[in-house]
């Protein structure tokens, strides 16, 4: 089996009403190198394990009290098996196919050691959330 290039971690809580999506972009990806997803799901109650499941994604489930946005983080980098280390929330939906491959080709310049994607506001985020 081939080297895992990059890890794709997914914290989640109740994230139902859009992990479907960002499951599907991400599996979707048009990229050559292996990768994994990496889903640490603290007490969801409503689908999102039922909808992790439908995918080929690493479940880790952890008791709610056990959260903390780094140290949930943590936990996956600890867990992941890939080069680089890509970190997604349940509700940031890839907005193409080609979402993984433009991340990771800025990494093969050695002056560059992270870098991160455009977020583009849902459409219907408040306005003042879509501004910051």
């Amino acid at each position: 089996m081939s080297e895992i290039e990059v890890s794709i971690i997914i914290p989640t809580k109740d994230g139902a009403t859009h992990l479907e999506k960002v499951l599907e972009m991400i599996y979707a990806q048009a990229h050559e190198q292996p990768f994994e997803v990496i889903v640490i799901d603290s007490g969801s109650t409503d689908g999102t394990l039922d909808i992790v499941k439908r995918y080929p994604a690493r479940l880790v489930e952890i008791r709610p009290e056990d959260f903390g946005h780094g140290k949930t983080r943590n936990l996956g980098a600890e867990l992941a098996e890939g080069k680089y280390l890509v970190f997604v929330t349940q509700d940031a939906i890839p907005a193409t196919n080609r979402w993984l491959y433009s991340l990771l080709r800025n990494l093969e310049l050695p002056e560059v050691a992270g870098v991160y994607g455009r977020q583009v506001p849902m459409e219907d985020t408040n306005p003042m959330e879509s501004f910051f």
